[in-house]
């Protein structure tokens, strides 16, 4: 049996819920696969949303499970991330972490809905409440009751007018039916549960744009919108309406109009416009004014052969002109109208167009009156309100929902109606993640939904590549990951895995796009992300630029920074650097600047700011500490000092890492003082992008003929199994011809044999004058006409067995042209040259990587991003678990420097200083290599190298190569030499 046709339902409204209704049986045949995706699992049912509000019906009443309103088709709980119309692939996404999943389709149908538009006017998307999506109506829910428990207590009466102040912005059907549900609510619930609110305190106000409410009905039903204004006027004296106005703004406390009104308010309900999801702009679709996507008559997609479009979302021509409105009856009559066409077009029939034209139009106006329209038949008060909930109740979706509506029902006039706040707990924006050693954190390729702070432990960055993993870096207690996926939305570039156990702080991505837009300095580092640059700060320009601001002064962090940033030239690399998280170009140090060690600024965390303030205001109030200086072969106390200046330097050997010569350095991945492990990438030649590249076609070559491949091998498949079927058909009819034949012989030889008894006998009786010999004569006729009967039926079975023979050899000969076809496909696909090729495409391009030959810690860069690599070491690795201070003692003074001897080291940027034992006083004497550093020195000294062992190793190893300050304790010897 074939496989069934798919189709892609985006979106779980009305129309998926009629589209399924129309493919119901061919999905139970098989003949059609049904897949509906959508983020939310329920489907809100929008036509009782008033009476949830209110209390009438429980919050569940209007949201039904989307499993069970869809059965037979599958239902995906994913969001959707990407369209792609050409290769008729959709890409979703989970929630938990972003993982994403494709969906091929056949047919693919766009029912996205819409979103509320929060573009109307400033302070809509804080501070209105919104009644698109379920969540938003049950906080509605409970806000109202919340108003209500603090006007209640409050004493002060602005505050108190504030609380009992609802505006509902819109005049529409649904604003008119929430500001009537709600004055009706209020007016049932000061009667007995609040007591302590006066019927005058409470006011609902409708905020509408236009002339008149309900602008629907009015040009077409002006009776029906003036009985609904009567209506209202008389019923409600709570209520007011404000027409030929809009809101302009929206603050926590004031709703203020384009009449320069201002309302005090704390709740402003949005029943006003939407806008078309951001989905729609991905796709290369036609679209109207309004942004919806344009359909033809048969609500197929303009220029589309299996794309069609439904809802709130698509512009479908109606039959008497313009397009269908947003409302529920028109979206689920398209989507039964596109199901329909979907199996037609699969049947090649013809498709048939859209003429629904409408049923009519229902607003309810509270307390049982309502006004609608039934195919022109204006209907008024109670009637009208029962002709709009019979219909309301006929379009929920599963008998379940049905069955609770009625129970509901009939229960809260004899109950009550629900006034229960539940102070739901919001979303956490900032919250912790523990992960074991191993466990992959963030997956290469998935889309970035969160920033992550490391807290304690250490993770590894991974580039997954054909081959393997390779590590890229290792980051630890105080660093970042994540931040260029989460403002950009894109998929992450790299793995990211626990190296350690591992804390972790987590921010969502819409706070940390807040934070990133909200904070100067977040706020540049968003703008350098979103144009795919990586800024580094250059930490020995901003020591230099501190060091010129007088000490005990205190400088913001900003100006510092902003001056750093300007001091440094920089140039720009229009290259990736693979594997780096959140990073995609890097700015580099131009030729002519010095080389400098780079840390990365990022989108951190407000601790990452703190902490570098902290660092700027340790930098500009220490006080350096300096060496008094000795005056001769002083005594001091009962302890004897050799005083010199020494440097920092690991144990060890320290291993060069060379490059090719010639070759110029594309981008160093490390700085001084960063940890590496052994393979984990330093730097990347300048021919590294081209030959990337290279590789990658070479890559996408053996993919190509791969599936080439699989297309010929189908192919072949298809003509051997063709061939066999010619085989079969061959033989079997005209091996039943044959056999009909040999029967026809078989007949015609028993009717000969008759015919010849038959005329022996006349022969007989004729010779006796029994019979005339005309008869005998017919008989013998009859022999002759049998004899030729059979010969021809011979004749015509022997031509039967050569033509089935020469057709069994004819398609046995093509059955064999197949076979050894495809076992050609293989041998003349080129694939082993492409293979060889990419090989050494992938071999020349880890050329254009210098890797660690070891654990250690880059103690000095040489070679710098755009210079040439000459024959000396790009960069030094040593092991900094010991650390010792090299002394450069003078030739006079060192004998009496003894193996194990007390000394202490310091520098101005140690906290406190360092204490170290001699461990090797060295033999080699060598001129004075420090006369320019230290003008006291002796012209023409001649000092030995002196290694101390570091007590405090740890507290050091960033600080190879730093010039010290050395003290060597000798006891019961005189102080002898002078600071060199």
């Amino acid at each position: 049996m074939s496989n069934p046709i798919r189709v892609v339902c985006l979106g779980g409204g009305y129309v998926a819920m009629w589209l399924t209704k129309a493919l119901r049986n061919a999905i139970i045949y098989k003949k059609v696969e049904m897949i509906v995706i959508s983020r939310d699992n329920y489907h809100t049912y929008h036509g009782f949303i008033a009476e949830m509000l209110t209390g009438k019906i429980q919050p569940s009443q209007v949201a039904s499970p989307a499993r069970r309103i869809f059965e037979p088709a599958y239902f995906y709980n994913a969001e959707i991330e990407n369209i792609d119309i050409i290769k008729q692939v959709i890409t979703t996404s989970r929630s938990l972490d972003g993982r994403q999943y494709e969906v091929s389709y056949d047919h693919l149908v766009i029912s996205l809905g819409s979103v509320d538009d929060l573009s109307r006017y400033p302070g809509i998307a804080e501070h209105a409440m919104k009644l698109k999506s379920f969540n938003d109506c049950y906080k509605i829910r409970n806000h109202i009751i919340q108003m209500l428990e603090l006007a209640e207590i409050e004493t002060d009466t602005e505050e108190r007018s504030r609380l009992l102040t609802f505006v509902v912005a819109g005049g529409n059907y649904g604003g008119i039916e929430v500001a009537t549900e709600l004055a009706d609510h209020f007016r049932l619930l000061i009667k007995k549960e609040y007591r302590q609110i006066a019927p005058d305190e409470i006011k609902v106000i409708v905020i509408h744009s236009g002339e008149r409410i309900l602008s629907e009905l009015v040009l077409r039903f002006p009776e029906l919108v003036r009985y609904a204004e009567n209506f209202l006027h008389d019923e409600f004296s709570n209520l007011e309406i404000i027409t030929n106005t809009r809101i302009v703004a929206a603050t926590p406390e004031e709703a203020i109009l384009s009449n320069g009104e201002r309302i005090s308010t704390r709740t402003i309900i949005s029943c006003t416009g939407t806008a078309q999801s951001p989905l729609l702009d991905k796709l290369p679709l036609e679209r109207d004014k309004y942004g919806k996507i344009i359909t033809d008559e048969f609500v197929r997609v303009k220029g589309t052969n299996n794309v069609w479009a439904g809802g709130d979302c698509a512009a479908v021509p109606l039959p008497t002109g313009g397009t269908c409105p947003p409302l529920a009856i028109y979206a689920l009559t398209c989507g039964y109208q596109i199901g329909g066409n979907i199996l037609r077009s699969i049947e090649s029939r013809k498709l048939k167009a859209y003429k629904f034209t409408g049923l009519g139009d229902a607003v309810s106006l509270g307390n049982r009156h309502a006004i609608a329209h039934l195919k022109g038949v204006p209907l008024y008060g109670f009637n009208a309100w029962v002709a709009w909930r019979i219909a309301l109740f006929i379009f929920v979706p599963s008998w379940e929902r049905k069955l609770r509506l009625l129970v509901d029902w009939s229960m809260w006039p004899f109950l009550g109606r629900d006034i229960i706040s539940m102070k739901l707990q919001e979303k956490q924006s900032l919250k912790q993640a523990y992960f074991q050693a191993g466990q992959v954190i963030v997956k290469q390729g998935d889309i970035g939904r969160c920033l992550y702070l490391i807290r304690n432990g250490e993770v590894e960055v991974l580039e997954e590549m054909s081959n393997g993993e390779i590590i890229i870096q290792t980051l630890g207690s105080g660093e970042h990951f994540g931040e260029k996926s989460v403002i950009k939305n894109s998929p992450h570039i790299a793995t990211v895995r626990a190296k350690t156990s591992v804390q972790l702080v987590v921010i969502d991505r819409e706070e940390a796009l807040l934070l990133s837009n909200s904070l100067s300095a977040f706020n540049d580092t968003n703008r350098l992300l979103s144009s795919d640059t990586i800024v580094k700060e250059n930490i020995d320009e901003y020591h230099a630029i501190a060091s010129d601001i007088p000490r005990g002064s205190i400088a913001p962090v900003n100006s510092v920074m902003s001056a750093t940033l300007e001091a440094a030239p920089w140039q720009e690399l229009p290259s990736k650097a693979p594997g780096r998280i959140g990073s995609s170009r890097i700015l580099t140090r131009s030729e002519s600047s010095q080389p400098s060690k780079f840390g990365s600024l990022g989108l951190a965390s407000v601790a990452t700011l703190v902490a570098l303030s902290s660092a700027t205001t340790y930098l500009l109030t220490s006080k350096k500490v300096t060496t008094p200086e000795p005056k001769g072969n002083a005594i001091a106390s009962q302890k004897l000092e050799v005083i010199a200046l020494g440097r920092l330097e690991p144990a060890g050997e320290i291993i060069s890492v060379a490059g090719p010569v010639g070759e110029r350095i594309g981008y160093l991945e490390v700085a001084e003082g960063d940890n590496v492990k052994n393979g984990q990438i330093l730097a990347y030649l300048e021919n590294y992008n081209e030959r990337l590249q290279t590789r990658n076609l070479a890559a996408a070559k053996v993919r190509e003929i791969q599936e080439q491949i699989k297309t010929d091998t189908l192919l072949r498949q298809v003509e051997a199994e063709k061939s066999q079927s010619e085989i079969e058909q061959v033989n079997t009819p005209q091996l039943l011809q044959i056999k009909s034949q040999q029967a026809l012989i078989r007949k015609a030889e028993v009717e000969l044999s008759e015919a010849i008894k038959t005329r022996d006998r006349f022969q007989y009786l004729s010779q006796e004058g029994a019979i005339a010999k005309q008869d005998f004569d017919n008989k013998q006729l009859i022999v002759r006409q049998a004899e030729e009967n059979l010969n021809q039926a011979k004749a015509t079975l022997e031509q039967l067995a050569q033509a089935r023979s020469s057709n069994i050899r004819t398609a046995q000969t093509a059955f064999k042209a197949s076979q050894v076809n495809l076992a050609r496909v293989d041998s003349h696909s080129g694939l082993e040259p492409a293979k060889n090729n990419l090989a050494l495409r992938q071999a020349q391009l880890e050329r254009s990587i210098i890797r660690a030959p070891q654990d250690g810690k880059v103690l000095k860069v040489f070679a710098h991003t755009g210079e040439a690599i000459s024959q000396k070491s790009i960069l030094q690795l040593g092991n900094t678990q010991q650390m010792f201070a090299v002394a450069e003692v003078y030739e006079t003074d060192v004998s009496k420097v003894k193996f194990g001897q007390e000394a202490v080291i310091t520098s101005p940027v140690f906290t406190k200083p360092i204490k170290g034992t001699v461990d090797k006083v060295g033999n080699l004497v060598f001129k004075n290599n420090i006369i320019g550093d230290d003008p006291t020195a002796e012209k023409d000294a001649r000092i030995v190298e002196v290694k101390i062992r570091l007590q405090q190793s740890e507290q050091v190893a960033n600080f190879s190569n730093l010039q010290v300050d050395v003290r060597i304790q000798l006891n019961n010897i005189g102080k002898i030499g002078a600071k060199p």
